[in-house]
């Protein structure tokens, strides 16, 4: 295991391809670039370079020096493994977003020295719960005008107020739920 110097640390952390107006906060969709100081030793030895947040190596993010700077380490944390890992370590019900201390290290190592609460993770986005929950409330108010004013759950006979249909009725339930 190698040794780190005093001088090693992440002097900031950013996110790459950022939709939000804030480069200090990343979806779990993005990469994020950790900037550091002083890591050379860490780049050439052979083992991988893992992103740590909050102490806690995760294992499935294996850090990518950046071409134009290399003390820059690019993890991807829009990968699959990646995000289901950090999701099950991080996420708090009824939280879309927290704030991390972002750091990088070998796996078995520590982290590099970070500043506290350095970066925050976006869970999801409230604007798209906000808008399929409207969308739902919607389509339910469309689905009861149209029972009211069609035949559409009721038997499929001549008379002038057939009555309910229970196959039909249990299909347009169990399709709105299904869709929903």
């Amino acid at each position: 295991m190698a040794q780190t110097t005093i001088q090693d640390s992440v002097i900031g952390v950013v996110a790459m391809n950022n939709d939000t107006k804030d480069s200090l906060k990343s979806y779990l969709n993005q990469r994020i670039i950790v900037k550091t100081r002083g890591i050379d030793s860490l780049i050439f030895i052979n083992e991988s370079i893992v992103l740590f947040i909050n102490g806690i190596p995760i294992n499935s993010s294996i850090a990518t020096p950046s071409i134009k700077n290399r003390q820059n380490l690019i993890f991807n944390i829009g990968d699959t493994a990646v995000a289901n890992e950090i999701w099950s370590l991080f996420y708090v019900p009824n939280k879309s977003e927290r704030k991390f201390t972002i750091s990088a290290g070998i796996n078995d190592g520590d982290p590099l020295p970070a500043s506290k609460d350095n970066f925050t993770i976006i869970f999801y986005s409230k604007n798209w719960l906000y808008g399929a929950y409207l969308t739902i409330v919607l389509l339910l108010i469309a689905f009861i005008i149209l029972i009211r004013k069609s035949n559409i759950i009721k038997e499929p006979n001549t008379s002038i107020d057939p009555p309910f249909s229970l196959a039909r009725t249990q299909f347009a339930f169990w399709t709105f739920i299904i869709v929903k």
